[in-house]
């Protein structure tokens, strides 16, 4: 057998190319070929998928297209069905087990994100929320469908692929919207935030605030040296950076500040370093390519990776402004309001443009879970939070699949509700 995908398929358009390069993609095979009718009898004995609506006795696997994978259509599935604790959806024949469905089509909705154009139900900050997702309506966003799918799919029919990439490895990526808590600034910012923690009444964190001005503290924000250390540990760390103009909800240190500049660098050393767009630049490309250009100026590289601020992502026009600044990985594929697999894989993908029907260079890495989330929007304590990182830790072992986090270094500062959220973290990414 060659190391190569065939595919029956007679007019194979913009989507299903994306789909089954995606496939050869997870299955370390070197190529894709499609065939037709003509050219079938020439590949014998090889794996074959074949998508079409007619059979052939020569394949290894049978689905049948649905419309979903025609160019133009934004079909969200009307209800699913239960598959060996999977769900499937598209039903196109009444065959047994997961041939009676378009998988192709199902990987296609779940990657391409096509629920998410134009879609109405938008939070304040016109998010889509996870809980008004398809995944999460159905049960199934904690679920990596897409890479279980592929899986099964290649234990029943292709004698289980070698795969031939990597140990199963998880990635911790670092929000820095605020550099520092109480350094570096100003003497009337630092006396305002004194005053504000007096009114309310925060003693522990008024605590901090005296200590640190004394240097009988580290700064809370200041846990460099300690992700350094997992980065040396684990090698799975990389840094997001706020460098827009001062606002509600962008209150980055300012790009010109020479502490920040010098931490910037220092980062970069030892980590990849990439742009957090701030709020300002969320659907305005001048500002967007503005911010890029402050990120390379002070690291003297090109930036090429990015994560939104607020995961702030609205498509198609989030990502075709990151692709018309340069951008080539974006990061922000996931929910702030729930944890899970937006896109249905754990996996990076190249994001089809479902609206111009073409694939895209940009490549999307996806996360699971925000420390924000757990906190915030679930509402859980830090013991509550690492029973809940155990227990998802364990099923991506038994998946044999990699966890991506979000982090901020905000996360750490244990006299404003952080304490023991450091321990939640080092359940995935323990130091020796």
């Amino acid at each position: 057998m060659t190391n190569t995908l065939y595919v029956i398929c007679h007019e194979p358009g913009p989507r299903i190319r994306y789909v089954f390069e995606h496939i050869r993609i997870q299955w370390n095979l070197d190529e894709l070929k499609f065939l037709d009718k003509n050219t079938i009898s020439e590949y014998s004995g090889e794996r074959i998928i074949n998508y079409s609506t007619e059979s052939h006795p020569s394949s290894s696997i049978h689905f049948v297209p649905s419309s979903v994978i025609e160019s133009g259509n934004r079909i969200i599935p009307e209800q699913i069905e239960w598959v060996d604790k999977l769900p499937y959806f598209f039903r196109t024949n009444t065959a047994g087990g997961i041939q009676g469905f378009d998988l192709p089509g199902m990987i296609f909705f779940m990657l391409s994100r096509v629920e998410e154009f134009d879609h109405q139900n938008l939070d304040s900050l016109r998010r889509l929320e996870g809980k008004n997702s398809f995944a999460a309506r159905n049960g199934f966003l904690h679920i990596p469908v897409v890479d279980l799918w592929l899986q099964n799919m290649a234990q029943l029919y292709f004698a289980h692929p070698k795969k031939n990439g990597p140990a199963r490895r998880d990635h911790l990526t670092i929000d820095i919207d605020i550099a520092w808590a109480f350094s570096h600034r100003p003497l009337w910012e630092y006396l305002g935030g004194a005053f504000k923690e007096v009114f309310s009444f925060k003693w522990k964190k008024l605590g901090r605030r005296i200590r640190t001005l004394m240097n009988l503290s580290k700064d809370p924000f200041d846990v460099y040296d300690y992700l350094n250390s997992v980065q040396d540990q684990h090698g799975a760390v990389q840094f997001f950076i706020l460098l827009g103009e001062r606002a509600q909800l962008d209150r980055s240190f300012h790009w010109n500040n020479p502490r920040f500049i010098a931490l910037i660098k220092k980062l970069n050393l030892y980590s990849d370093v990439g742009i957090h767009p701030s709020t300002q630049a969320s659907g305005n490309l001048s500002i967007l390519i503005k911010e890029i250009q402050r990120l390379e100026n002070i690291i003297e590289q090109t930036v090429e990776k990015s994560r939104q601020h607020y995961l702030l992502l609205n498509l198609p026009g989030t990502y075709r402004d990151l692709l018309s600044a340069g951008i080539k990985e974006d990061y922000t594929m996931g929910f702030h309001d729930l944890p899970g697999c937006r896109a249905g894989t754990v996996y990076p993908f190249y994001w089809y443009d479902s609206e111009d029907e073409k694939i895209t260079s940009l490549k999307v890495y996806p996360f699971y879970v925000m420390d924000v989330t757990l906190k915030n929007y679930m509402k859980l304590n830090a013991f509550e939070a690492a029973d809940w990182m155990q227990n998802h830790k364990d099923l991506f072992v038994e998946w044999n699949l990699p966890m991506t986090l979000v982090w901020h270094n905000s996360s750490f500062f244990e006299e404003d509700g952080w304490n023991g959220w450091k321990e939640v973290l080092e359940i995935i990414f323990p130091l020796k």
